[in-house]
């Protein structure tokens, strides 16, 4: 009598309580609560209204959460009872009932708080992923080891839309979405992929459109595609994976970290395949720009590359711009766009509005790890498309990105009776305690102490009365020589703002003013005789086009205890 040997399952799924995306972020603490911060006009944060909150949002379930998954626009948790919960821009239209709402114009409407969902009701889950790049696509991972994905795929020149129950392997342990690619990890340690493809780099021209319509791992049922994953060839075990900037990351059993294209090990044979697709030379107009590589380059690049980390990484995150890792010590270590010289990463503007504004966002890439300290060992980090976050063994969410997420700064009690003015220089309203106020000290030149009592005022209303008063340095122009009242100049790039009590601050101090966990400042003289003058460069009574003998500008610092 012949047995089946079952598979020996390797390696464990990874689970974490924090999870980032586009611009929101979840955290399951100790208990299963989950509490939702960030972003939220497409209701993601799920507690039915689309205001942004820079505070946590706690969110209830009639059972304990155990997966939570942030995407670009939506969200999804997963309950110790094995249930599923969508709510935001998932693309799935599902209304509170758990029925489908009525598309329109090919649109599904945002589910406003977390809801059921039915389809997946007779399955027990242990894990959702939301796709971190579109706002539609999911994964959900049952007990059983088989899986639920919803995706799109581009096949025969148009977008089809899966629906699967699928198995892979011994059983899937993980999932990852990216764009129309899936991604699936087994007990085993393999890979498996479905969709689109990350190619390798190859050394003749095949046009974009043949690239783009090379998919791996689909197969057809009644004329609609399936998912029918086929295997990334690997040499090593891995025990986690996740689609990143720079392809598919896989993390093995000893430790280290790589990075490949969707054939893995058969990487070079894969760029042959591609440069017998070439219809000749790159199109005039195009040399240069598609990406070639000389053939040798082409073939070492096309192999799995391993990141440097200095030690074994117990966990990793990646997403569209960064990366991070973490080593058994509970050392942090990430790279990517927007980071300073110290580690921290950095909004290039402290105005950044999320993705309506991203084209503005100026990015700086550093290209190897370096060393993040927040103060004790990281037990997890996950990096979410303009931010990121990561939890020591303080349980303390340290957080990195743009300024629109930082939590303000505590109000103390009675703060208002420190203030020189009794109320608002725009409102004229006496100051409330919940108030986002600032507070403002001068220095005084002579003996250099800080004034007794602050100038306070309420931040959105100051920030909106210098908005309008914009000024920029006059300078020469064209090599012309500026006379007593400015002519023979015009503006150049540095920029000062009139303030409510009629003083001017630098740019720096703009932003500063901006950054919602400042609240005490200290103004300083920064220059004298500064010859100011309007943006469009225009002369006129009360224009400000470079007066003599010109103006002070301060600047603002943030006052320390």
């Amino acid at each position: 009598m012949n047995s089946i040997v079952q598979p020996k399952q390797l390696v464990q799924a990874t689970y974490s309580p924090i999870s980032a995306g586009e611009s929101h972020y979840g955290v399951i603490d100790e208990n299963g609560n989950l509490s939702m911060i960030g972003n939220n006009d497409e209701y993601q944060l799920g507690n039915g209204t689309t205001l942004l909150s820079k505070v946590p949002v706690p969110l209830y379930f009639p059972s304990k959460v155990v997966s939570i998954s942030c995407g670009h626009d939506s969200t999804g948790a997963v309950t110790e009872d094995g249930k599923v919960y969508l709510w935001g821009s998932t693309g799935e239209g599902l209304g509170e009932s758990g029925t489908k709402y009525p598309i329109k114009s090919g649109k599904t409407y945002p589910i406003k708080k977390p809801t059921l969902a039915i389809h997946l009701e007779d399955k027990f889950a242990v894990k959702i992923v939301i796709n971190p790049t579109s706002n539609y696509g999911y994964g959900v991972i049952f007990r059983d080891g088989s899986a639920y994905v919803k995706m799109v795929v581009y096949i025969g020149n148009s977008y089809k839309e899966i629906n699967n129950i699928i198995n892979v392997g011994s059983g899937i342990i993980d999932i990852s979405l990216f764009y129309r690619t899936a991604y699936f990890l087994t007990k085993e340690g393999k890979i498996y992929t479905s969709g689109h493809t990350h190619l390798p780099f190859n050394s003749k021209y095949v046009p974009f459109r043949d690239k783009n319509a090379i998919n791996i791992g689909l197969g057809n049922l009644d004329g609609e595609p399936t998912l029918n994953p086929g295997l990334i060839p690997f040499r090593k075990i891995v025990r986690q994976m996740s689609r990143g900037r720079k392809g598919l990351m896989a993390l093995t059993t000893e430790g280290e970290l790589f990075t490949m294209n969707s054939y893995g090990d058969e990487g070079p044979n894969t760029v042959h395949i591609l440069d017998t697709m070439s219809i000749g030379p790159e199109p005039e107009g195009l040399e240069g720009k598609t990406g070639l590589l000389d053939l040798s380059t082409a073939l070492e690049k096309s192999k799995p590359q391993k990141i440097p980390i200095p030690d074994k990484i117990r966990l990793f995150s990646s997403n569209i711009y960064r990366d991070a890792v973490i080593v058994e010590d509970g050392r942090l270590y990430m790279w990517g766009v927007e980071f300073s010289s110290s580690g921290t990463v950095i909004p290039n503007l402290s105005n950044v509005k999320f993705r309506k504004e991203r084209a503005t966002r100026k990015m700086v890439m550093i290209e190897n790890p370096i060393q993040v300290d927040i103060g004790g060992k990281v037990k997890y980090v996950d990096t979410g498309r303009i931010f990121a976050i990561a939890v020591a063994e303080d349980r303390v969410v340290n957080y990195w990105g743009t300024n629109d997420l930082k939590q303000p700064a505590i109000i103390k009690d009675r703060w208002y009776k420190n203030c020189a003015n009794p109320e608002s220089y725009v409102t004229r309203e006496e100051w409330e305690q919940e108030t986002d106020y600032i507070q403002i000290y001068s220095r005084n030149l002579r003996t250099g102490e800080l004034s007794e009592n602050p100038v306070c005022y309420e931040r959105k209303s100051m920030i909106r009365a210098i908005e309008t008063q914009v000024f920029a340095d006059w300078v020469p122009m064209h090599g012309r020589t500026l006379d007593v009242i400015g002519h023979g100049g015009g503006p150049g790039k540095k920029r000062f703002y009139k303030t409510i009590l009629l003083y001017y601050i630098d740019y720096s101090s703009y932003l500063l003013l901006k950054d919602p966990s400042i609240r005490e400042y200290i103004r300083e003289l920064k220059h004298q005789n500064q010859r100011i003058g309007n943006l469009n460069g225009t002369f006129g009574i009360g224009q400000n086009h470079g007066q003599s003998p010109g103006f002070d500008i301060y600047s603002l610092k943030p006052k320390t205890p």
